[in-house]
């Protein structure tokens, strides 16, 4: 381990251990010279004898840099060098490889990072594989629910620790110095025990809190508690007014909670006291209880399914036949993600034709080496050192190209989300993080290998 740490560290003082060893064969030359001159030569007889009895100059010092480092980094490093010299002296092919990798490469990074965020990245909340979200099942799948049917499952499923319903709703809020209109959303009592909220100030709501002719009480998202109310903590207990009713507010939330939903304010969820639980606009889930499974779940909701349907004989199932429980990451990601896997087959695709034309401004200049080609193999290089030096070549200029690409990619992702109709854009948060910088360069690192192949060994 010491040998290896040494040898790296030689890497980093090339220049420094090279003029050292100059210095100490010129000093044991002139050594030399001077003991032959000392014998009766004159001083050009004398160094021409120093340095047959000192051996092969050049030879010894590789010989020493091959002891001191790491022959296949020092190889490396010097075909790094000698490969930006050959790009710097092909300005036009350069930049035109590079603009087509970049174009390439960066829509890549940039729709991964979108499916990333969707498909991969696990949700912004406490436990996120526990949640699940409830759905009623014919042909395909229908989040909507009503107030009866969430009640009667609220009652009677074990599988969960918590169970919350939601929907979304808006207020004209005004405060004692603003006014503004504002999205909220109606809560029942347990939706932040689902997702893991813990407030900031105050509290959550209380059991009762969301029945009929309970309190009237709002919780601030941390957002609209900065924007409104100068981030004062002090505003919990104050009043405020949405619509035509005064509304007691009892916490905020921290940031970043909830910001799937975009949500500002919640009121409690109160269904109707009386009626048939009114039109399919809850959206329902819960948080498994430890150990539990969404198939334990599944297994439990088809009897309390039927139990519902034999206590409600005159509701019109129409060709419902059960009620299914998913991951609540792929529930949401279920809508877009037919759409986002033909988005990354098309960028891919994109990425191929990106390549073969770089590939294609290869080959083209590889015509214009062939004497150079021809002279380092007269030299003495081997056809394996000769496709090494170009491999390093190919691989470098795809690396610089995803480089470009990343940049693209940082300006893209913003620029997208931009112009994206609000109702399609994703829920979670979309960037470019370090998995899709990981991908970035794996990508670069093995495109560049295989496009790189043809040209290297064409040319060698």
């Amino acid at each position: 381990m010491r040998i290896t740490l040494s040898r790296l560290a030689a890497l980093l003082r090339t220049r420094r251990l090279d003029a050292r060893l100059d210095d100490e064969v010129r000093f044991h030359i002139d050594m030399l010279t001077q003991e032959h001159m000392r014998r009766g030569m004159t001083e050009a007889e004398a160094r021409a004898a120093a340095l047959r009895n000192f051996g092969g100059v050049i030879q010894m010092k590789e010989h020493y840099r091959d002891q001191r480092g790491i022959p296949s980094i020092e190889t490396f490093l010097q075909d790094a060098r000698y490969s930006v010299r050959s790009f710097l002296r092909t300005p036009g092919f350069t930049a035109a490889a590079l603009i087509t990798l970049a174009l390439g490469i960066g829509a890549n990074s940039a729709i991964f990072s979108v499916v990333n965020a969707v498909l991969l990245q696990p949700l912004p909340y406490s436990g996120p594989e526990r949640i699940v979200q409830m759905y009623r099942s014919n042909a395909g799948l229908w989040a909507g629910q009503n107030a009866k049917r969430f009640q009667f499952f609220k009652e009677q499923m074990q599988s969960f620790e918590a169970f919350a319903a939601w929907r979304r709703t808006a207020f004209n809020l005004a405060s004692r110095d603003n006014a503004e209109y504002v999205e909220a959303i109606a809560v029942s009592h347990g939706y932040f025990s689902v997702f893991g909220g813990r407030p900031l100030y105050g509290r959550t709501f209380e059991p009762g809190e969301d029945l009929p002719n309970g309190p009237d009480v709002a919780i601030l998202g941390h957002s609209l508690w900065r924007r409104m109310f100068a981030s004062n903590p002090a505003v919990v207990g104050s009043a405020i007014t949405l619509g035509d009713q005064t509304f007691t507010i009892v916490g905020v939330m921290p940031d970043g909670f909830d910001s799937m939903r975009l949500s500002e304010l919640y009121v409690p969820l109160r269904p109707a006291p009386t009626g048939p639980g009114g039109g399919f606009n809850y959206a329902v889930a819960g948080r498994l209880g430890e150990g539990m499974t969404i198939a334990q779940a599944n297994a439990e909701a088809e009897s309390v399914f039927s139990a519902y349907k034999a206590t409600n004989p005159t509701a019109n199932f129409g060709t419902e036949t059960a009620t299914r429980f998913l991951s609540y990451q792929e529930g949401l990601a279920r809508p877009v993600k037919p759409a986002l896997l033909m988005m990354l087959i098309t960028v891919g695709m994109l990425l191929l034709i990106a390549c073969a034309n770089t590939a294609s401004l290869m080959l083209a200049r590889a015509a214009g080496r062939g004497r150079e080609i021809s002279l380092r193999a007269a030299l003495g290089a081997a056809r394996g050192r000769i496709v090494r030096q170009l491999m390093t070549e190919s691989v470098l200029l795809f690396l610089a190209g995803g480089l470009l690409g990343t940049g693209i990619a940082y300006w893209a992702v913003p620029a997208l989300l931009a112009i994206t109709p609000a109702g399609y854009l994703p829920a979670q948060q979309v960037m470019i993080d370090d998995r899709v910088l990981l991908v970035t360069l794996a990508l670069s690192l093995v495109t560049g290998v295989i496009f790189g192949l043809a040209p290297a060994l064409s040319l060698s």
